[in-house]
């Protein structure tokens, strides 16, 4: 059954004055970051870097007891197009060095396309010499190990780095970690030294709104495709990977109390009885079963969250799939994607 809005809950952290993001300020604040904060921690930018991030936890799935493999066939679906490609189960990179299978996470920059990948946990050997066959431009940045691969977004074909496509064109390397990306910027901004992701109050809102997710993604409105409209921030993951029907988050983010409140209502409709999905015209029921919504309020913006139970029999990631079909945007009263030329009435 679904539940309507309850009374706002605010963030333990932003009631406390003159706080940053999960600073040790006393008082009932958090005392440990979830494991997404901890990773986007260690990523450069004050701001979702160009759109958006993409994460999976490898290490809790393989810990899970759940089969790795078919965990990785949807939580991949997380990181977006094309980074996507490099981390599941059938991505045959073991030629070129790279077992995602075995990395402990990925995390990605991306949008309608990835510009930058780095997989945690992984030895980089065999894929640096994978490079350093393939005739790549090695350098140093920032403690970094780099390789240039001709021009910036350049494909090797006919090299052993062919199946990273162009994230190959701007490689970096150091001990337990390797960085793929299309462009100089993209590779610096995953592998630089500059603030913390995670000290900007629009990420930090995201983060802290969908709790501690085991894969998670980030949209900048911008980047959909219905742009500047909405809340600034679309925040959405998959929490208790042992658990089947799977339990999922929404979060909508912005600065904007009014905007958000839009967006609420429109929530609200959407999970109600015989409520379909704008863009397929399958019932909401048969992806998720219940849903709570409420409010939340933290780092300076305000947002909605919905905490969703899918429905049962369906594959985790239920709203990854929805936001890249464009019907999670309608869940907050946006339009859909226009219908394509050939399906249009005549």
């Amino acid at each position: 059954m679904f539940q309507r809005r309850i009374p706002k809950v605010a963030s333990t952290v932003a009631v406390v004055a003159g706080c940053t993001a999960l600073a040790a300020c006393g008082g009932d604040e958090r005392d440990e970051r979830t494991r997404f904060e901890q990773a986007l921690a260690t990523l450069p930018g004050e701001e979702p870097v160009g759109s958006g991030y993409g994460w999976i936890d490898i290490e809790r799935m393989r810990e899970s007891g759940v089969p790795l493999a078919a965990e990785l066939e949807w939580a991949r679906e997380a990181l977006g197009p094309g980074a996507r490609d490099l981390a599941g189960p059938s991505a045959d990179l073991g030629s070129i060095g790279l077992e995602p299978l075995a990395a402990d996470a990925a995390l990605a920059v991306t949008s309608n396309y990835p510009s930058a990948i780095r997989f945690d946990g992984v030895e980089p050997a065999g894929v640096e010499g994978t490079l350093e066959a393939a005739g790549a431009r090695e350098g140093e940045e920032a403690g970094w190990r780099t390789f240039d691969l001709g021009g910036e977004s350049a494909i090797p074909l006919g090299t052993a780095a062919e199946p990273l496509g162009s994230l190959a064109a701007r490689s970096a390397t150091r001990s337990g970690q390797l960085v793929f990306a299309r462009s100089d910027l993209a590779r610096s901004n995953m592998i630089g030294d500059s603030d913390r992701a995670i000290d900007a109050d629009l990420v930090a809102a995201g983060a802290e709104c969908i709790g501690d997710p085991i894969a998670a993604r980030f949209m900048l409105n911008n980047h959909t495709h219905v742009p500047g409209l909405g809340p600034d921030l679309f925040a959405f993951g998959v929490s208790a990977p042992d658990e089947r029907p799977a339990r999922e988050v929404f979060c909508a983010i912005d600065d904007d109390a009014a905007r958000v409140d839009a967006a609420a209502e429109a929530l609200g409709g959407i999970f109600e009885p015989g409520a379909r999905d704008a863009v397929t015209g399958e019932p909401i029921r048969a992806s998720f079963v219940d849903a709570v919504i409420e409010d939340y309020e933290g780092h300076g913006h305000s947002g909605v969250r919905a905490n969703l139970l899918d429905a049962p029999g369906t594959e985790p990631g239920q709203l990854f799939g929805a936001f890249d079909r464009g019907s999670l945007v309608t869940y907050v009263g946006l339009p859909p994607p226009p219908l394509p030329d050939v399906l249009r009435d005549p």
